[in-house]
Order: C-alpha cells, then structure tokens, then sequence
C-alpha cells in the first residue's frame, strides 16, 4: 500500500509487527510525501490538525477484513 496526504496534517504511525519496533512519520499536504507499508507493518493513518485529513492511498489488492493477514490493533 502507498499513503499521500492531498489535504490536511497528521502522521503515520507504524509498527514492524515481528519486532514491535515504531515509527512516526509526519504527513502534510504542504510536503508532500509517499509512504509505502510492506507486509509485517501494522499503520494506521491519524489526522493531528483541524481541518478534514485527506489522503490518496493505493493497494495491490482489494481490502479484505476476513484475511488472515489483516489484524485490528492500536498503535498508539
């Protein structure tokens, strides 16, 4: 999966689920950057400012809740 941020702020939280080792990466509209989560990476995609977050996000697949690789979890 690739994450955009197109408008808005907020920040990627991310979790190499093997390791427990995070990450935090600063998203904004304004710098835009691209953030590509492999497998074996928990994310989650919070909004930090006060106006709507929107992000461009793509997949290889369509998501699938009933997966076996897809797991709920918090990251905070």
């Amino acid at each position: 999966e690739w994450f955009c941020v197109v408008s808005g702020v907020g920040e990627m939280r991310l979790r190499e689920v093997a390791t427990g080792e995070k990450a935090v990466i600063p998203m904004r509209a304004e710098e835009p950057v691209i953030v590509r989560v492999i497998p074996g990476l928990a994310h989650a995609l919070y909004n930090t400012g006060d106006e709507p977050l929107v992000a461009m996000v793509l997949s290889n697949e369509v998501y699938d809740p009933a997966d076996a690789d897809v797991h709920e979890s918090r990251l905070d």
